[in-house]
């Protein structure tokens, strides 16, 4: 089942959960459960030396290719399982990948799993909170603003469920 954007949804969307993360502060949490969403949050982290344990990206910022990040997965992941996701929708390919992603991570937290999304990656943090355990961190980004974390409890994963059904199924 996938989900498509309305307007409800996009309005608790826009209240924003995470908070602001600046590049200063990203060495500090090696050694924590981490997801990234988009290429140029993923991109600090690896530049900082901090490998997030699931990673989600395009291979495009801004709506241009972005090389650079092409670049360094090839140091850190072996495989990068491919998915498709229109803008603005949350696709069972997607569904389906994060929650492999997340049962491989947790068997053994030495996993690092790369997912590349042909389309659109914008709504991944979705199912990653959701799919997330207490403690994990959820970092993504926010064009013109810079990086955004949320630390997952059972509250904001109740939160996004919420959300979720705000969407309408496709």
């Amino acid at each position: 089942m996938s989900y498509k954007m309305t307007p409800e949804a996009l309005v608790d969307i826009k209240e924003l959960w995470g908070v602001p993360l600046k590049e200063d502060e990203v060495a500090g949490l090696k050694g924590k459960y981490i997801v990234t969403v988009g290429d140029m949050v993923t991109h600090t982290f690896l530049k900082n030396g901090v490998r997030p344990h699931i990673m989600y990206f395009d291979l495009m910022t801004e709506r241009k290719p972005y090389e650079v990040l092409d670049e360094e997965l090839k140091d850190v992941v072996a495989n990068r399982h491919l998915v498709k996701n229109a803008a603005g929708e949350i696709s069972t390919d997607l569904i389906r990948e994060s929650e492999r992603a997340f049962k491989k991570v947790k068997k053994s937290k030495w996993t690092r799993y790369a997912i590349q999304v042909l389309g659109e990656e914008d709504l991944a943090a979705l199912p990653a909170i959701i799919l997330s355990e207490d403690d994990w961190l959820i970092v993504y980004g926010e064009p013109g603003v810079g990086m955004r974390i949320i630390k997952s409890d059972l509250k904001i994963r109740k939160k996004v469920v919420e959300t979720l059904m705000k969407m309408k199924e496709v």
